[in-house]
């Protein structure tokens, strides 16, 4: 099936046309919510929590609203049974980021304005990337503290699934990784459509998924869009299976399998921990 791919102008002209009262009629908070959304389902399609206990997700977010999109999906996350602890480092400047971070509050969840330490990043079982969207020029360069952030989460990668939100953070929205940053997600959820650097992902590593479900035939057929249908339900649509002849059926297995090894290991020390504790109750009570 041909799919389309959006260039930063195309994007950034179909994203006027869905908040047009005259076309779309949506508003930024309602495109949030979707694409946030469709992101949680995302990552519970592919990374569910386990019968017992629960993932731990890191969720880094920048300042824009790729950043929102991130917090939209931690408050969906952890009504889907999940621990999340996010990332923020700048204080937000619009009431719109305002409410979503106290939405995260009501739920208890951890927001930082840096990353954890280094000796705390191994408690996590997902990471995700909500730093930059499709607006972010790369040609610029990238600026701090998002640099050393996106090395840290290149660092992580090798040992935690990275799922990234719409474009990977630092990559040019139609030339890739020109600032060789080395970010390789485990998982990529395109929204609207895929943006052009997601033909230069390496399908033999990263599922590619389409989420943010708001596209009318109308507006498909304005930007001449050809993109699979959504199935009843479902938030997302898999793009992997449509874009190679080789399924990634081993990549978000290997992945899922380095999160549950993790789970194990979280599990065997709480036991250990808890018996421990049981030890010292008993030798109190003699």
């Amino acid at each position: 099936m041909r799919i389309s791919y959006l260039s930063s102008g195309t994007a950034s002209s179909l994203d006027e046309d869905l908040m047009n009262p005259e076309i779309g009629g949506f508003s930024i908070d309602q495109l949030m919510e979707l694409a946030g959304l469709s992101c949680a389902q995302a990552v519970h399609h592919f990374y569910p929590p386990p019968t017992a206990g629960r993932r731990r997700v890191l969720i880094v977010c920048g300042p824009g609203n790729n950043g929102g999109d991130g917090l939209v999906c931690g408050r969906h996350l952890v009504h889907f049974g999940y621990d999340v602890t996010c990332v923020y480092p700048q204080e937000p400047k619009k009431e719109l980021y305002s409410r979503l971070h106290q939405q995260l509050r009501q739920l208890d969840v951890p927001i930082l304005s840096a990353m954890p330490p280094h000796s705390e990043l191994g408690a996590f079982h997902l990471v995700i990337d909500a730093i930059f969207g499709f607006s972010f020029d790369a040609h610029k360069g990238i600026r701090q503290p998002y640099k050393d952030i996106i090395q840290q989460l290149v660092a992580l990668q090798s040992t935690l699934p990275l799922i990234c939100i719409d474009v990977p953070s630092g990559w040019h929205v139609s030339d890739g990784d020109i600032a060789h940053t080395g970010l390789c997600p485990a998982l990529l959820v395109s929204l609207s459509a895929p943006k052009e650097c997601s033909k230069k992902i390496d399908v033999r590593k990263t599922r590619h998924v389409l989420g943010g479900r708001f596209i009318t035939k109308r507006l498909a057929e304005k930007y001449d869009l050809h993109l699979p249908p959504f199935h009843a339900s479902q938030q997302f649509v898999d793009l992997t299976q449509v874009q190679t002849e080789h399924p990634l059926t081993d990549v978000t297995a290997s992945s899922a399998s380095l999160v549950s090894a993790k789970l194990e290991e979280s599990s065997a020390a709480a036991n250990v921990a808890e018996r421990k504790e049981q030890h010292t109750e008993a030798k109190q009570r003699a």
